[in-house]
């Protein structure tokens, strides 16, 4: 079977994505946050909102998914979630 480190997925990911997004840029930080908790391969922690924050009408709505997406995640990494 095929194993993915996944501190190595995540290092790739950063360096892909490069430096994070300012506030002053919500959308942006939006787009960037979901792609870093979504990446792919998928590490199956966070919930899939790529779609979601697509779809969302306006930067507060994208940003208030991606609010939720992280939360879910820490929630999964915790025993909580899934």
């Amino acid at each position: 079977s095929l194993h993915i480190d996944p501190a190595a997925l995540l290092r790739g990911v950063r360096f892909d994505l490069g430096d994070m997004p300012t506030s002053s840029s919500p959308t942006d930080l939006a787009l960037w946050g979901a792609a870093l908790i979504n990446p792919l391969p998928s590490m199956g922690v966070s919930p899939e909102i790529r779609g979601r924050i697509l779809e969302a009408p306006d930067a507060k709505s994208r940003l208030a998914i991606l609010e939720w997406g992280i939360r879910r995640s820490l929630d999964n990494l915790e025993g909580r979630g899934l």
